[in-house]
């Protein structure tokens, strides 16, 4: 008989799917997911736009607006977790719908084992140090494990946590397998997008991310703009309320016909860009994680990424490189270092995937997982 879990997310994103696939396999699993209802939103980390997903029938919808008390929300999912009566629970963060797990452990069933997700890196970490702290205090023994990102992380929080607490690290990435197969699938179209885009004896920057001001495009767009090789292009993917600034500043640096800002894509039309690209960037001021590096990786692309980022992690020093993204001048020189490796694409290239870059196996990292939960 399996194990009874519940999973508790604020909704399905798309690179969570796989490592939640695992989970229901091995678990009788229930997915409770709190979803906010926004006006005029697009549609973002629900099944109805994310392919794959193994356990769409173990979804349960929580929706709730703005006007929706904290402890309607707290006590319903409470009630909720209650009835399905599971031996483990996966929350996330220091949610309220963590708080109604510890209401659960504390009042219901002592014996439910509480597990909880989260994606700090340490510099979101040290800004919320004494929070974190308080919370812990309060209610850390009531923790049966925690769910990290990385290692740094790891560290902090044995300071704060009795010794029985497990914690655990789990970078959030892909299947290899499952995306290196797409990345072959999307060959053609990159051929396709070589030509149309006349990318041939060119190199290629890819940067993707929402365009937005956390992501650091603008100075992104200012360091591409005093690079010294004319054969470059930079190519952003991502939509988002930045792109009015975006699109003047490109035209102020009078270099238009060098930057594309391709708008939203996604699966192949996304992942095409990857067999395309020579250095992918992420300049962030701000990423909890930042899935787009992995995906870099397992593409074989240079991976030049902020240090804000908490994917950073995943990178090799001596191959990829980071960055400050505060310092004005620093990605510019380390473009300019790494453009000059680089030879221009040239459509046969295109005939094969590059080497997969990333250290870690996506099986390592779901049977570390399923091991802490069914402990």
């Amino acid at each position: 008989m399996k194990k009874k879990i519940v999973v508790i997310q604020p909704r399905i994103l798309p690179y969570r799917v796989q490592i939640f696939n695992e989970i229901s396999r091995k678990f009788q699993s229930k997915f409770l997911v709190l979803q906010k209802r926004v006006e005029n939103k697009k549609k973002f980390g629900t099944i109805t736009n994310i392919k794959n997903i193994n356990f769409k029938r173990d979804i349960k919808y929580f929706r709730y607006n703005k006007y929706t008390s904290k402890k309607k929300i707290v006590c319903s999912i409470f009630d909720l977790i209650k009835d399905y009566n599971p031996k483990i629970i996966l929350s996330y963060e220091f949610s309220w719908a963590t708080i109604a797990s510890l209401f659960v452990k504390k009042y219901f069933n002592s014996n439910i084992k509480l597990f909880l997700l989260i994606d700090d890196n340490l510099d979101i970490y040290n800004k919320k140090k004494l929070l974190r702290t308080i919370y812990f205090f309060l209610v850390g023994k009531l923790i049966n494990g925690i769910i990290l990102t990385n290692h740094a992380m790891e560290r902090e929080y044995k300071k704060n946590l009795k010794k029985e607490t497990k914690i655990i690290v789990v970078p959030i990435i892909q299947n290899e397998n499952i995306f290196r197969n797409n990345l072959k699938k999307s060959l053609n179209l990159s051929k396709k997008n070589i030509l149309r885009f006349k990318l041939t004896k060119t190199k290629v920057i890819l940067s993707v991310g929402r365009l937005i001001k956390e992501k650091n495009h603008l100075h992104l767009i200012r360091s591409f703009s005093k690079l010294k090789d004319d054969n470059i292009r930079l190519i952003i993917v991502g939509e988002g309320s930045e792109r009015p600034k975006l699109e003047k500043l490109i035209l102020k640096l009078n270099i238009s016909k060098k930057v594309i800002l391709l708008g939203k894509k996604e699966n192949l039309d996304l992942y095409n860009w990857y067999n395309i690209a020579n250095i992918f960037v992420l300049p962030s001021l701000y990423e909890p994680f930042g899935t787009v590096v992995n995906e870099a990786l397992l593409s074989g692309v240079k991976v030049i990424c902020s240090d804000k980022v908490g994917a950073k992690v995943l990178i090799s020093k001596k191959k990829q490189v980071i960055f400050n993204p505060d310092d004005p001048i620093q990605l510019t020189n380390i473009l300019n270092k790494e453009l000059k490796k680089i030879k221009p694409i040239k459509l046969n290239q295109l005939n094969h995937l590059k080497t997969n870059l990333m250290t870690i196996k996506f099986k390592d990292i779901y049977k570390r997982l399923l091991n802490l939960l069914d402990s």
